[in-house]
């Protein structure tokens, strides 16, 4: 496979599999649009190689910027938080742990995998919907939410490929 190939699959996976969520979330979050996004891909390993690890920073409409993280190459396990810091404060949620200071390495793999962490989740998320067809009402999450974190996801393709901020108004 050549090179670009590989960029090419990297960032397809990468922000359609993984960092749609994160910018799903930070939407919801923040209550704003996103706007812009530029993508930081890490260095590749060697000479050719497709990097694994990126930042993301977004613009949201109200003026607000995020950074999202993401690494396919943890090897201690399924990994997440989220921080927002204002002006009168600081909201942090982290994975459930028995310290609130610590390390984590590979061996330890003590993170579960977001299929054991979010099962009670997923069936409540489920059970909703049901009902949502059975009442005869509207989901709270539509198809619009989803479009604009694929446009998310296209966008940081995009940026990641061309080394540039991207505005989300490029993904048509």
């Amino acid at each position: 496979m050549r090179a670009a190939d590989e960029e090419a699959t990297f960032t397809r996976e990468m922000f359609l599999d993984t960092t749609i969520h994160d910018f799903d979330m930070a939407r919801f979050v923040m209550a704003s649009e996103i706007v812009s996004v530029s993508v930081l891909p890490a260095p590749p390993e060697a000479a050719g190689e497709t990097p694994l690890t990126a930042v993301t920073v977004v613009r949201f409409a109200s003026g607000a910027a995020g950074t999202i993280d993401n690494s396919w190459l943890s090897t201690y396990g399924y990994d997440q938080r989220l921080e927002v810091f204002g002006t009168d404060r600081m909201l942090s949620v982290g994975n459930e742990s028995p310290a609130a200071a610590g390390t984590v390495d590979g061996a330890a793999d003590s993170t579960p995998f977001f299929v054991q962490r979010y099962f009670d989740s997923y069936v409540k998320e489920m059970m909703a919907f049901i009902e949502c067809i059975v009442q005869g009402r509207e989901p709270p999450v539509t198809g619009a939410a989803g479009r604009a974190a694929l446009a998310l996801a296209l966008s940081a393709q995009r940026s990641c490929r061309e080394g540039r901020p991207v505005a989300v108004s490029e993904a048509g």
